[in-house]
């Protein structure tokens, strides 16, 4: 399509909550909205994510477009237009402005590590000299550490206790519930759940089928159910996420169920415990 004299080429970045997208989604995306010089591929965060160019008269009129061609697009690959988590859109000359400007990661020496994980600058020496911190480390020099700080964050909200100063191994999770994380993080990756324990049978019954990209469709029953507490108690941790199904969706008898995503805290955490289970005693 030509652009009038009057309008204006916009950047606008549509983002999914679909976790993990297989190359076959990027490759649909990039297909349909082969008119838009599109660029499909994850986010940061790992979820689906698409860019794409439009004329237009405003940013506004740019980034409405540009969302409902994302979504018109991503249906095709049985992903919801509510799956949206958000969208950005600026001009092509700030684009690329932005693409030239040099890409520096933010550093942080043992006094930032020590205050964003929130222990003192002994506890992190301990922890870089145990391995704990190598994936945060970008170099030792003779002033002391220099880390990643996007790693440090990271590493504080997944993997550690500040209150303790040690690994956060675990949760403070129901028998119920561990073995719930566990049977839908297995049945996301079209894995075997680990153990054949009541809870996990009871977990893998609530299961009605798996969804395209890695989603559950679950029948949790009413709110004082243990299906429902226990997922409850997985969404307040950040192991899930669910929304309701649409009415299109909904089988006859089905009101109570939702479409539960397993986030990568919850995959993590579900291996923790897998493993725990494997381990000889």
């Amino acid at each position: 399509m030509t652009r009038r004299a009057d309008q204006y080429r916009y950047s606008v970045y549509v983002e999914f909550d679909v976790p993990n997208p297989s190359p076959d989604v990027f490759a649909s995306l990039h297909e349909k909205l082969s008119s838009y010089d599109p660029a499909a591929g994850p986010a940061e965060n790992g979820n689906l994510s698409v860019r794409m160019f439009i004329d237009a008269d405003n940013p506004i009129d740019a980034a409405a477009r540009g969302v409902e061609y994302a979504q018109a697009a991503a249906v095709k690959q049985q992903i919801p237009p509510t799956s949206v988590v958000g969208f950005a859109v600026m001009t092509y000359e700030e684009f690329n402005r932005q693409l030239r400007q040099p890409s520096l990661p933010k550093l942080a020496g043992r006094a930032e590590a020590s205050e964003i994980l929130g222990i003192s600058g002994t506890r992190v020496r301990q922890l870089l000299d145990d391995g704990s911190l190598a994936n945060c480390l970008v170099q030792e020099l003779a002033a002391g550490p220099v880390f990643l700080a996007d790693r440090l964050h990271a590493f504080r909200e997944h993997e550690h206790d500040a209150g303790s100063g040690r690994r956060r191994a675990d949760l403070p999770l129901s028998a119920r519930e561990r073995a719930m994380l566990e049977v839908f993080a297995a049945a996301a990756s079209s894995a075997e759940a680990p153990s054949s324990s009541s809870d996990h049978v009871h977990a893998s019954g609530a299961i009605e089928e798996g969804l395209p990209n890695g989603k559950l469709r679950v029948h949790l029953g009413p709110d004082d159910s243990p299906v429902a507490k226990a997922v409850q108690q997985l969404i307040s941790h950040r192991l899930i996420t669910t929304r309701h199904l649409y009415s299109t969706e909904i089988p006859p008898g089905h009101l109570e169920d939702v479409v539960v995503s397993v986030t990568g805290k919850g995959h993590r955490h579900a291996n923790l415990s897998a493993s725990a289970v494997e381990a000889p005693s």
